[in-house]
């Protein structure tokens, strides 16, 4: 988990310091557009490690598998009780 978080979080320290060397320079148009595309790319970048968190818990931890089967089961019999 601590490498996914190192990797996906990387291009928005890099990110960051190229934006503070290169702020005093004068950007055109396509520039700054191209700065605010990879802008977004690092934001989805650093917010994918949230979402990913629960896929390698699921893939790593035997006993987290074994908690989301027992909740998932539970749910599923609290549905049928509720709509029969």
């Amino acid at each position: 988990q601590v490498i996914v978080f190192v990797i996906l979080n990387i291009p928005g320290a890099l990110f960051s310091l190229y934006t503070f060397i290169t702020r005093t320079n004068i950007k055109t148009i396509d520039h700054l557009a191209i700065d605010s595309f990879l802008n977004t790319i690092v934001i989805n970048l650093a917010h994918t490690h949230c979402a990913l968190t629960f896929y390698l818990y699921t893939l790593t931890s035997k006993e987290f598998r074994k908690q989301c089967l027992l909740t998932i089961c539970y749910i599923q019999r609290q549905f049928i009780i509720r709509f029969q």
